[in-house]
């Protein structure tokens, strides 16, 4: 639950983070407007694997649009070949930990639609 959580943690102090990283996560609607309030100086970095069947990669990018729609600093990172398992995404892991600790954003190309936040997390995440 870590890749949602880390917009209810951030949030709480605010000040307290220097980035935010959302590995195989998503801002749900209802938390994104606190989210742009409060860490409009905070630089996020969002990590998806595209084959992974627990958090769809729709949920991650379109978290990362949004966030960049809104004016905020965000990296985003797709692995071809990543599931729900860290391991699966340790070279984009690799790059963006690197990134954040360079203090280095890599602003994605801008995504052409309208982006829609999920509104719940997937059952598909809750399952053991």
């Amino acid at each position: 639950m870590g890749g949602f959580s880390v917009f209810e943690v951030a949030t709480v102090h605010p000040g307290a983070w220097s980035a935010v990283m959302c590995i195989a996560g998503a801002l749900l609607g209802s938390d994104s407007r606190r989210v742009v309030a409060l860490m409009r100086t905070t630089p996020f970095y969002v990590l998806t694997g595209r084959a992974d069947e627990s958090i769809p990669t729709q949920y991650p990018t379109a978290t990362a649009a949004f966030l960049q729609a809104s004016g905020l600093e965000v990296s985003f990172y797709s692995e071809p070949g990543g599931i729900h398992r860290l391991i699966t995404l340790v070279p984009i892991l690799t790059q963006a930990w690197s990134d954040m600790l360079s203090q280095i954003v890599r602003t994605p190309p801008a995504w052409a639609g309208g982006v829609t936040l999920p509104s719940t997390i997937p059952m598909s995440a809750l399952r053991p």
